[in-house]
Order: structure tokens, then sequence, then C-alpha cells
């Protein structure tokens, strides 16, 4: 049970970290998309 329970915390802390990791990731990419659309907007601007 023991060797179980301590695989078990760490898939839990690899997946929060993952998902921590994703979250950042997708924020990092829809910041870049908004400076490049505001870039674009500035350039036709």
């Amino acid at each position: 049970m023991c060797p179980l329970n301590g695989l078990g915390n760490i898939l839990g802390l690899y997946t929060s970290a993952c998902s921590d990791v994703m979250r950042d990731v997708l924020h990092y990419f829809l910041i870049h998309d908004m400076t490049i659309e505001e870039k674009h907007k500035q350039i036709v601007v």
C-alpha cells in the first residue's frame, strides 16, 4: 500500500505541475498573440 500511495502522490504532483506549465504556456501564447495584434494595429493605423 505504501509504494502505491507514494506513486499516487508523485503522479498527483506531476499532473499538477504539468497543468501549471500548460497554463503558463497558454498564457504566454495568448499574451504573445495579443501583442502581435496590437503591433499590427499600430502599423495599420
